[in-house]
This record gives C-alpha cells, sequence and structure tokens, in this order.
C-alpha cells in the first residue's frame, strides 16, 4: 500500500471493518504517513473536530492519534494537548472513553520529559475534570519509565495541590480542583510515597475535598503511607501504567469493530459471583463513563459517581 492508500484505509471503520492491514501498513511505513497524520489532526483541530464529527462511522482521527502515540512523536505534543483544551465534553464526543483509558499514556508518549503542556491542563480548573486527572496519570508514566524522577513528580504534585487547597481555604466554590482530580492526586501522592504531601493531602480530606469513595478515605490514605514509612518499598507501578502498544494491540479487541456473530453474550454459567471485598488503598474503578455506575444506582457512571 502507498502511504496515501494508507491514509485512504484508515478513514472509516466499524464491525467488522477494522483496517488491521492498514494500521500494520502505517507502522511499517512511519516515515512516510507520520506527516499525513499530523495534518489530520491538525485539520481537524483547527475545525473543532466538526469534520470528523459530521460523516459516520469516522475513525482516522482516532488511529492518527493512536499511531502518532506509539511512534512517540513529537510534534504531536502540542496537538495532543490542545485536544484536551477542547470545550465540554467535545473530546469525549472526538475520541470516547479513550480520554478516560488511553489519554495520559498518549500524552506522556510525545512530550519527551517536556511536561508543561501536561501540566497547564492539570492546572487548569476550566477543563474537563477527567482531561486533567489522565494529564496527572501522564507524569505517573513519565516517572515509571525514568523520564521524570521522584523529586521533581514530588515537586509537581504539591505546586498542584498548594493553590487549589489554599483556594478552599478561601471559601472558594466550586473547587479548583474536583473530587475527581483531588483523588486521582491522592493515589499518586500514596504509590510515591510523597511523605511532604501528607498534611496537605489531611486537610484536603477534612475540606471535604476528596470523594472517599474515589480515594478510599483519610484512614486508607493515613495508613498506606505509615505502611511505606515503615516498610518502603520500591513503586511498582500497576499493569495500565505502560507506554502505548501497537495500535493493531490497543484498538483490535474494541467492542466497536466486532461482528453480532463476535458479540456472543456471556453464559450465565460464567457470569462472576459479585461479593463484597474491603475497599482497597487505590480503588481507582475502570468504568465507562457511559456505563451503569457501579454504585446500583442506576444511573449512567458520568451522570452518578463519576460526574
Amino acid at each position: 500500500m502507498t502511504p496515501d492508500e494508507i491514509f485512504q484505509a484508515l478513514a472509516t471503520a466499524g464491525p467488522g471493518r477494522f483496517p488491521r492491514a492498514a494500521l500494520i501498513e502505517a507502522v511499517e511505513q512511519r516515515q512516510a504517513i507520520t506527516p499525513l497524520l499530523l495534518g489530520e489532526l491538525r485539520r481537524q483541530l483547527d475545525a473543532g473536530f466538526a469534520p470528523a464529527l459530521a460523516t459516520k462511522d469516522y475513525w482516522r482521527h482516532h488511529f492518527a492519534i493512536y499511531l502518532l502515540a506509539y511512534f512517540r512523536e513529537p510534534a504531536a505534543y502540542p496537538l495532543f494537548v490542545q485536544m484536551g483544551t477542547l470545550p465540554g465534553e467535545t473530546l469525549f464526543d472526538v475520541i470516547g472513553d479513550t480520554v478516560t483509558e488511553n489519554y495520559g499514556r498518549q500524552l506522556a508518549a510525545v512530550c519527551h520529559g517536556d511536561t508543561r503542556g501536561i501540566e497547564r491542563l492539570i492546572e487548569d480548573p476550566a477543563l474537563n475534570e477527567y482531561v486533567r486527572t489522565a494529564a496527572i496519570r501522564a507524569l505517573e508514566l513519565l516517572f515509571a519509565i525514568g523520564e521524570l524522577d521522584r523529586d521533581g513528580l514530588r515537586e509537581r504534585l504539591g505546586r498542584f495541590a498548594r493553590p487549589w487547597l489554599d483556594a478552599a481555604e478561601a471559601g472558594k466554590r466550586p473547587s479548583d480542583a474536583t473530587a475527581w482530580v483531588w483523588a486521582t492526586l491522592v493515589w499518586l501522592a500514596a504509590d510515591i510515597d510523597a511523605q511532604e504531601l501528607v498534611p496537605m493531602i489531611r486537610r484536603a480530606f477534612e475540606l471535604q475535598l476528596v470523594d472517599p469513595w474515589l480515594a478510599g478515605g483519610a484512614e486508607r490514605f493515613e495508613a498506606a503511607m505509615v505502611e511505606h514509612r515503615d516498610r518502603p518499598e520500591p513503586y511498582k507501578p500497576s499493569p495500565g501504567v505502560r507506554l502505548p502498544g501497537h495500535p493493531v494491540d490497543e484498538l483490535g479487541h474494541w467492542y466497536c469493530f466486532q461482528t453480532p456473530e463476535q458479540r456472543k453474550p456471556i453464559d450465565p454459567k460464567r457470569r462472576p459471583v459479585v461479593r463484597q471485598v474491603p475497599t482497597p488503598a487505590r480503588a481507582a474503578p475502570k468504568v465507562g463513563r457511559n456505563e451503569p455506575c457501579p454504585c446500583g444506582s442506576g444511573k449512567k457512571y458520568k451522570k452518578c459517581c463519576g460526574g
């Protein structure tokens, strides 16, 4: 396939129409396809992604993001950051749950140690909270792969938390950071043993800035920090804290690309048994924003505990 043929093959997709061959060719022809992918993102951003949203089954912008992230293409970094500044829930309309599942990994992959754009996303209270939490997770990934040291990560977390806490202390409502943004910072502070942040985080819990359901509660945070202090262990990233892989591996299993025949219902005999278990210190739920809320309310997650 020529670069132009690859580019055309990535335009649309759907059930039974996953462009596996085109994605494989795109990776093999990285140098030739990269300018076309960057041009696609620039064109869509200039138009607020209106062309993509207006075209049925349009996927080229989505594939471009996954390919550029896999390439670790530095020219994509400002474009990825600009995506995060789209108003309201536009980014969710454009790339769906990629925002919550992979956007942070994609930011980390293309920044090459330049965290300024990521930090702007975290610090802007006008942006969507899921964009901001994805940006926090991008910093965690940079730490995990050795492109950001522990002191640098701790310093950044403190620099984010201090003005959020000061604004809340001054009575500013709504806060500059939502409960979900705070919870993500709390999880990461606990994971990297940021003892110097304990007083600020303790105060954030006292002011009810951190939703205890999301972060596991103040007692669990304190217990985790005491355990770190008494029995220090090296940081161990969770399996999801990793650089983006080949787009075929990242996307090929998605439900939206499966045919009705492939979408087999779960055998009732094999359904998991739901039972009560203690809440772990890091209880980040992997729930899609449009899925039913795990609290049992019957509402969508984004309209309930994730809202």
